[in-house]
């Protein structure tokens, strides 16, 4: 039955996307000059998460079925095997290619590690004023996962969100609410902008792109996919 559901919510213009997104990301790493905002690929990655994720919120609610339990679950089993793989591997690269200041110094690899496997890397990023598009960011090979460290902070509370709205509110009030903090966090964007760093990695001004994905989520029934 699970896998009916699955096939039937499979969304093959969505891994079109991600393709999409993937290249973009690939190219712009290895400095294709012919995709130079190649790291856009992240921003549609945040969309097409908040498309799910809410996606999958809102159906659940709507069937009067969600558990968050079974929710951080369900992201734990799809998360931790390719990211404790990813550090793994990025570990072991690192005690043979990084210098020992690169790996153990202030700003070295083993404080990146510690932060990645508590999902606070993008904080620490901030915090260090890391500038992800600087030439040195190549010795700082887990920089990357900052995204994910925005995703998994955003989705410790939105669910909570969706809950709350869904009790209280019809559906065309949700989505207005969810507006309302896509604007909130766009607002706080464009607001903090020169602060380049702290715009870039936090949370509650990444939350827009996510929050676009999951108004689109709230409107689904009247987008229909692409064949």
């Amino acid at each position: 039955m699970n896998a009916l559901i699955q096939s039937k919510s499979y969304r093959k213009d969505i891994d079109g996307l991600r393709c999409i997104a993937i290249l973009f990301v690939i190219f712009y790493h290895l400095g294709a000059n012919f995709i130079p905002s190649g790291f856009i690929g992240v921003d549609i990655f945040f969309v097409i998460s908040g498309f799910l994720i809410t996606s999958h919120i809102s159906r659940d609610l709507n069937n009067k079925n969600f558990s968050l339990t079974n929710f951080y679950l369900k992201r734990m089993r799809r998360i931790l095997p390719a990211f404790i793989l990813v550090l793994l591997i990025t570990t072991i690269a690192a005690y043979i290619f990084l210098t020992p200041n690169d790996l153990s110094g202030g700003k070295g690899f083993l404080k990146d590690l510690r932060y990645n496997l508590i999902y606070l890397q993008n904080i620490l990023y901030w915090h260090h004023a890391t500038d992800y598009f600087a030439p040195d960011s190549r010795t700082q090979p887990l920089l990357h996962m900052w995204s994910l460290g925005v995703e998994e902070q955003f989705y410790i509370f939105w669910p909570l969100a969706l809950i709350v709205l869904t009790k209280f509110m019809s559906k065309n009030k949700v989505i207005i609410s969810t507006m309302i903090f896509l604007v909130i966090s766009f607002g706080l964007y464009f607001k903090l902008r020169s602060h380049a760093s702290f715009v870039f990695y936090m949370p509650f001004t990444r939350a827009f792109e996510l929050l676009f994905g999951a108004v689109l989520a709230l409107n689904c029934s009247k987008i229909k996919p692409f064949k």
